[in-house]
């Protein structure tokens, strides 16, 4: 978000009303001053940053669909599917658990995991 936001600021200085060069640094600069500050603010406040982010939540469990679970995270069966086959598995039925990370990344155990209980 930060760098398209970030090459928005310095084309608009390039090509838009703001031709200078001092006008895309200073946007620049402005941009990842605010970034760095909403970082290191979440960073250490974790409550916050759990606010603002969310937290992980369980789409598949035992190899169950949590249809519940899709709707709140607002997921298909197609969308979570698609993300299983992008890493390596044929179809869900080979899922034992998926949890969703707050960056919107989805994890994916196989039936055969040696870890699953």
């Amino acid at each position: 978000m930060v760098l398209l936001t970030l090459s928005n600021t310095v084309q608009n200085a390039i090509i838009g009303d703001d031709n200078s060069v001092t006008g895309g640094i200073l946007g620049a600069a402005t941009l990842l001053l605010v970034n760095y500050v909403v970082v290191r603010t979440l960073f250490n406040h974790p409550k916050l940053e759990h606010l603002i982010e969310g937290s992980t939540d369980v789409l598949i469990e035992n190899g169950m669909i949590r249809e519940d679970r899709l709707k709140k995270e607002l997921l298909t069966h197609e969308e979570v599917e698609t993300a299983a086959h992008r890493q390596g598995f044929s179809s869900l039925a080979e899922v034992q658990r998926a949890v969703i990370e707050p960056g919107g990344t989805i994890y994916f155990l196989r039936k055969d995991h040696p870890l699953k209980k």
